[in-house]
């Protein structure tokens, strides 16, 4: 089972007449998700079973259900005894496509492709009898045949020429069946109709002719923006000319060295030491660039064994070979030049191994979170001495399309790695360039160390988000410019206020300043408006925001909407607890996604000295 929007699909057995008609008794077991039907057979013949695949939107609702009805025939066994050469292993697809892959297509041109599927017995009697499709409109399946020079090969060509109106996301999924009735796993990738996929630019790559036999990094550049992979087992390969023998492989949905900014990938083959003298050539997985757009269209395989060749030197070599990568920023890229073998004494930060996934900075991937899988988990290092990073989850999706989109409402918190403390959290995008209701942006100055980000769906349905992370380093900066101060402050609110307050129209905002005297106080700000989900419609009450800033200065320090660490927890709340130095401080509470109302503020402190 497929969907093309990446619903939740799942199986049950038909209950009602218009389901099942007169075979609604169930037949064997059946697994919902993924849909497994186990049946033991009793006696030869036919048994119909009537099925219903649906389909569940983030709140486990059912869009859609078709029915599924089919007969089995029960058959009299084959005995191994006497036919020793029948294969009991069924048939196992092989190519060109890996299971979920995304691929790009054009309409009105033709695409020919070869379906493979390998049966795994040698010297075996079996044969592959078909390889039954699901596949889009207009697709055209060729006869099944048996390769000549291995005949537990074989190949059925596919022809397909997308229509215009065919634009989009299309299926096709594949199961091969051997003369033993036997079948194989199901295979199912997408076409992206009129989605270009990205290619790697011819020439780009580096290092290229005569290399040392330490060689460790390598890149090359593509004719688009990029992200990695979102499927695992993507591989760059290396292998020897003279006995093509792959030597090195670099899975690049797995190894946290992967580099990949904005049109680059950047790898390592990091302790490998190269044969004097030998040959190679670097062959790419399909999939290895993908863009940010639609299911992820991949880049297509290379299996030109001339298209990136090198040589190791035959006499030792000391040469440095420079690779000019692109420093990922929130602002202007500038280009930085990295030497490959020069001796550092920079002190890393060595990354924590409990963290499921680390990411490098310039990083963009589409990702989607689901009942099963509630929160994406993600740990990123700096090694500079302090870095501006911004992390954002974004749905790219209009507060009106937004429930019928199934995007994510994300929420950001972003830990400390060494001692597990929150440092910061956010739902709300209003910093990103495209603003919408469904994104949300942390940016601060971090230190050197290992951090961890976790991004949640507490308020709404679980769905599917944009994640990027990048970086300006600020290690060499000698600046010190400040931003313009603010306009002189309305109000000086004390530790330990409780107000009610309103905003409208003609007072769209709430802002008041405060000061801490202490060396440090951890200070919460809280904006709430009491009132339960479902009757903030008619209470008149706001969804409040909270901007935290720096007074001499005008920095945006925080940001937050969400009000999860309220006594009431409630989803038209907004609370800010952070430690903060000694100092002059303001607070602008406002609405930029609700209408104006009413909410309560609240504003305490608690000292270095243990002061309320």
């Amino acid at each position: 089972m497929a969907d093309s929007d990446g619903d939740l699909v799942r199986c049950r057995w038909g209950n009602t007449l218009e389901e099942c008609g007169s075979v609604c008794t169930p037949k064997g077991v059946l697994q919902s998700d993924p849909c497994e039907l186990t049946y033991d057979a009793t006696q030869l013949g036919y048994e119909a079973v009537a099925l219903v695949i649906e389909d569940f939107d983030s709140d486990n609702n059912v869009r859609s259900s078709i029915p599924l009805q089919f007969l089995i025939q029960i058959v009299t066994g084959t005995s191994n005894a006497t036919n020793s050469s029948i294969c009991t292993q069924p048939p196992v697809y092989i190519g060109p496509w890996a299971q979920g892959a995304c691929i790009g297509v054009e309409s009105n041109t033709t695409m020919t492709e070869h379906v493979q599927v390998r049966i795994p017995c040698v010297n075996t009697s079996t044969t592959l009898a078909n390889i039954l499709t699901v596949s889009p409109l207009g697709m055209i399946k060729g006869p099944v045949t048996q390769d000549p020079s291995d005949p537990n090969l074989y190949t059925m060509q596919i022809q397909w020429i997308p229509q215009a109106d065919q634009y989009g996301l299309q299926q096709l999924c594949m199961t091969p069946a051997d003369s033993e009735q036997q079948t194989g796993e199901q295979v199912c990738v997408t076409f992206q109709v009129d989605v270009r996929a990205p290619e790697f630019v011819l020439g780009s790559m580096v290092p290229t002719g005569i290399v040392a036999q330490s060689q460790p990094v390598w890149s090359i550049s593509t004719n688009r923006d990029i992200t990695p992979p979102k499927r695992s087992g993507v591989n760059i390969r290396f292998f020897k000319q003279s006995n093509d023998e792959e030597v090195f492989r670099v899975d690049v949905s797995t190894d946290v060295t992967v580099t990949y900014q904005l049109r680059q990938i950047t790898f390592y083959t990091t302790g490998y030491t190269w044969t004097q003298g030998e040959s190679y050539y670097i062959l790419f997985d399909g999939g290895v660039a993908t863009i940010n757009e639609s299911c992820g269209v991949e880049s297509a395989p290379v299996t030109n064994h001339h298209f990136w060749t090198f040589q190791v030197a035959t006499n030792p070599t000391t040469e440095e070979t420079n690779i000019t990568t692109t420093a990922p920023t929130t602002a202007t890229a500038r280009p930085t030049t990295t030497p490959i073998m020069s001796p550092s004494t920079t002190t890393i930060i060595h990354p924590s191994t409990s963290c499921p996934r680390r990411l490098s900075f310039g990083t963009i991937s589409n990702e989607t979170t689901s009942a099963s899988q509630p929160s994406y988990v993600f740990c990123f290092t700096i090694n500079s001495s302090m870095a501006d990073v911004t992390i954002s989850a974004n749905t790219w999706v209009s507060c009106s399309a937004w429930k019928a989109s199934g995007a994510a409402d994300p929420l950001l918190e972003l830990y400390s790695e060494s001692n597990g403390h929150l440092l910061a959290q956010n739902d709300d995008g209003d910093s990103l360039p495209f603003k919408n209701c469904f994104a949300a942006v942390l940016s601060y100055r971090l230190a050197k160390g290992n951090y961890r980000v976790v991004i949640r769906n507490s308020k709404c349905a679980y769905g599917k988000f944009e994640l990027r992370l990048s970086t300006d380093n600020t290690t060499h900066r000698t600046s010190t410019a400040q931003q313009p101060s603010l306009p002189s402050c309305p109000r000086l609110l004390s530790f330990g206020t409780v107000l009610n307050i309103t905003t409208n129209v003609n007072e769209s905002m709430y802002t008041f300043c405060f000061t801490v005297n202490t060396t440090w106080a951890d200070v919460t700000v809280s904006s709430n408006t009491w009132i339960p989900c479902t009757s903030w419609k008619l209470s008149g009450a706001v969804d409040p925001l909270l901007e935290l800033y720096s007074e001499p200065n005008g920095r945006l320090l925080a940001q937050n909407d969400d009000g999860s660490h309220l006594a009431l927890k409630n989803c038209y709340g907004a609370v800010l607890s952070y430690r903060l130095r000694k100092g002059d401080y303001r607070v602008i509470v406002r609405n930029p996604k609700c209408s104006y109302g009413t909410f309560e503020l609240r504003l305490s402190a608690e000292t270095k000295n243990g002061e309320k």
